[in-house]
């Protein structure tokens, strides 16, 4: 049986990512894997955990002077993600 129309696998693959369903799950994942390297190593030995829910990054961290810091530069991270992800994603980051 030969089909009359064929696709490239490159063709295939944009199509499955670009999916917004599974374009959005790949960006939660590639949003929580940011945070260490956008903040840096410092930071994330303090992280205890970091969640992607509804756009918002929830992070977990055991120090109150990174918190405040976090707090003072929390823009400037999220445009930071969200320019590494190409779309405006992530809307917050909460703390805990």
């Amino acid at each position: 049986m030969r089909r009359s129309q064929t696709l490239k696998l490159s063709e295939i693959l944009k199509m499955t990512f670009t999916s917004p369903k599974l374009a959005d799950g790949l960006d939660m994942v590639r949003a929580k894997n940011l945070w260490t390297e956008i903040c840096g190593q410092h930071v994330a030995c303090v992280t205890e955990d970091i969640l992607v829910k509804n756009n918002i990054i929830y992070v977990k961290i055991n120090s109150s002077i990174i918190k405040t810091e976090i707090l003072m530069i929390k823009a400037e991270i999220i445009k930071r993600i969200n320019q590494e992800l190409g779309r405006d994603f992530i809307k917050d980051i909460i703390l805990r």
